[in-house]
């Protein structure tokens, strides 16, 4: 937010000038005269401005990813997490299904190891889902026992009534003989509907017990809790020698998410189908987004062709109102779909990949709808209306509605305001008929909202890098995005939505790292393109002796050029030329740098973690899984605040297939669920 204020004002000079000038008086609007192309004389300190704005853009992603780096290592030495004494094994044999042997196993590659809990992932995601099921049938029947008896308490408080009212006393033997029957008739549904769940919840239990004798494989995956978290990091350098082996399979090892981010009934899927349902997703995003480009590139065009020329200003107004939905719509697709493909078609380890595979699709998807259908209007602009200034007529001003239909339409009117949690609060939790159902209803889950309130601010960010050379105000919205969005974010988290899982710093990581280098080196070669442009049309311009000579021209008068601006011209471009390959060399540097850095490794595309960093979070190394120096605390001082890592499973279930083997005292005795699919089946719920 101060950055781009910052950009803004560095950039308030070069607006000025451009507003000075009459290059653009066909369109002469507030937003055109704001435009580079507008300018008569392309100036030399327009373009040092620019110089100094990248260089100010380069030192802050320096410092921001440094920020980041030394906050995340403070926030990994202050907080305690279960993560901090665990450690996930990968590549474990599909024979080893018994959690207490891979105890022992581990046990004994250091007599000190003082493991807490051993526990396996099988593949048991039918299981998991019947034991879901099972729980939301189980919810519907006590909602429905909650209506009968609020039913039969009404009954007997209407037969204890003092008397009858006025109305009642005038009815008489009519009022009596609806109202019984009416009652009657709710008393016969519920008790109906009663019985139909009870046999739903009995034949549910009769699944569960048939899916509880089929033998199962193990995933690959194992999780790990040991007393210390210095026996977690010397288990980890100890199997990642490439010494240690189980039944002929080398052993991997490294810090584990947290116990509520992990997908217990998506660890079966293996990396490959992994990358097939990405690319199956992507693919089903692409053909909407590709309309939604048509769409916008279609309201570009009737705005250039139809609201230009309306005859009246009420109708001016309303196809403008017209084209502007129809953005909105085209980018609103995106946001619908791609948390539907994620849970419907995508399969993810744990819940951090699921939110970096939202981000990344949202944002990347609304930035092609932009910057193709801006395109449009530069390669096709015969289409349009054909002028020396063809973009900036077209093009900039629907960049601008994007940026703003953004900021007022979703950030304020659909974010803020969230008309889907008020119909929760004020209509279905109070007309809910347990606790439960009103808890869930009054306060929804929050899920992927960080990972999208990230890129709808990350979108504006780099659409503003892209064309903020061309189009200065891309700095103002942009500050105003940022600020808008703080508010409107700790308005959404701290006081309407439940808090979602703890996740790491991927998405962060990822901004840092990948997106905001890519967008400043477009920013950089955006900003030659455009004064290189410029420049092209300056020396098209009539050659005069003083500088404030204009000519006549069939669209308006129009400056001519000398030597001295013609040289001014050509510094400027000169100026950019220089900005693009000093500041270039710093981000190929800064990238250089991240790549091989230890810490995030996972981030980039090198080695075999190009799979894994396309398919899932849970491979990727964010800034907390390097390994600081153990703290002194125990995990057995601290059971009251850790969770151990358990499937959403009831506990008689886990022990009879052997998927946990705990310790000896009282807590490692608890085993309490865990997880992002959390199960609300009590223990001894199937016989």
């Amino acid at each position: 937010m101060h950055l781009f204020g910052l950009c803004f004002l560095l950039s308030l000079p070069g607006l000025l000038a451009n507003a000075e000038g009459h290059d653009m008086q066909v369109h002469k609007t507030p937003i055109h005269i704001t435009m580079l192309g507008n300018v008569d004389i392309l100036q030399r300190p327009s373009a040092i401005m620019e110089f100094v704005i990248s260089g100010v853009l380069v030192r802050c992603l320096f410092w921001s990813r440094s920020k980041q780096l030394a906050e995340a290592a403070a926030a990994r030495e202050s907080e305690v997490t279960p993560a901090d004494f665990s450690v996930l094994l990968s590549g474990l044999p599909e024979t080893m299904t018994d959690a207490a042997s891979l105890k022992q196993f581990v046990s004994r590659l250091d007599p000190s190891f003082d493991v807490i809990s051993t526990t396996l992932s099988i593949d048991c995601a039918d299981l998991i889902r019947k034991v879901n099921d099972h729980a939301l049938l189980r919810s519907g029947e006590h909602a429905l026992r909650a209506q009968l008896f609020l039913l039969r308490r009404r009954c007997s408080g209407d037969a204890s009534s003092t008397g009858p009212t006025k109305l009642q006393k005038l009815l008489g033997h009519s009022y009596r003989a609806t109202s019984d029957q009416r009652t009657l008739w709710q008393l016969e549904r519920l008790t109906s509907e009663l019985d139909a769940a009870r046999a739903k919840v009995k034949e549910s239990n009769c699944q569960i017990n048939e899916e509880l004798e089929r033998s199962y494989k193990c995933t690959g995956f194992a999780f790990v809790t040991f007393n210390e978290e210095a026996s977690a990091q010397a288990c980890i350098r100890r199997i990642n020698r490439g010494e240690v082996e189980l039944k002929g399979c080398r052993l991997k090892a490294e810090r584990p998410p947290e116990p509520e981010e992990i997908y217990w009934d998506q660890l079966q899927v293996k990396h490959h189908e992994l990358l097939r349902r990405q690319f199956l997703a992507c693919a089903a995003l692409l053909a909407p987004v590709l309309l939604g480009t048509a769409a916008i590139a279609f309201a570009n065009f009737g705005i250039s062709k139809w609201v230009a020329h309306a005859h009246s200003l009420l109708s001016m107004i309303g196809l403008q109102a017209s084209f502007t939905v129809l953005i909105i719509v085209a980018n609103v697709i995106v946001f619908i779909l791609t948390p539907v493909l994620a849970a419907k078609v995508e399969r993810h380890y744990t819940f951090g990949g699921k939110e970096l595979s939202c981000f990344c699709k949202m944002l990347g998807f609304q930035i092609l709808n932009t910057v193709v259908a801006s395109c449009v209007s530069y390669f096709f602009s015969d289409l349009f209306s054909p002028d020396r200034h063809t973009w900036y007529s077209i093009g900039g001003p629907m960049v601008l509605n994007v940026l703003f239909g953004d900021l007022a339409v979703i950030t304020i009117l659909i974010d803020l305001i969230r008309p889907e949690v008020l119909f929760k609060q004020h209509v279905l939790a109070p007309s809910a008929h347990t606790q439960q159902e009103m808890n869930i209803a009054y306060t929804p889950r929050a899920d992927i909202y960080i990972a999208f309130r990230l890129q709808l601010v990350a979108k504006a960010i780099c659409i503003g890098l892209i064309y903020g050379a061309a189009l200065p105000a891309c700095y103002l919205l942009t500050t105003i995005a940022c600020w808008v969005s703080m508010w409107v974010d700790r308005y959404n988290l701290l006081r309407r939505l439940a808090p979602p899982p703890r996740s790491p710093d991927a998405l962060i990581g990822t901004l840092l790292t990948v997106i905001l280098p890519a967008a400043l080196a477009v920013h950089l070669f955006t900003t030659w393109l455009f004064y290189s442009e410029q420049l092209q049309l300056v020396r098209t311009d009539a050659r005069c002796e003083r500088g404030d000579e204009r000519l006549p021209d069939s669209k308006g008068p129009r400056a001519c050029q000398t030597a001295h601006t013609l040289r001014h011209a050509e510094d400027s471009v000169w100026v950019c030329t220089v900005s693009l390959m000093l500041w270039g060399s710093f981000i190929v540097f800064y990238c250089w740098r991240e790549a091989v850095r230890e810490v995030d490794r996972g981030l980039h595309l090198v080695g075999e973690a190009t799979v894994a960093t396309f398919v899932d979070v849970l491979t990727v190394q964010d800034s907390k899984s390097h390994l600081l120096p153990p703290s002194p605390g125990t995990f057995r001082r601290q059971r009251d605040e850790l969770a151990l890592y358990t499937p959403p499973l009831p506990q008689w279930i886990m022990q009879k297939l052997g998927l946990v083997s705990t310790g000896h005292s009282g807590h490692e005795r608890r085993v309490s669920v865990t997880g992002s699919g959390r199960s609300f089946l009590a223990d001894g719920d199937v016989p």
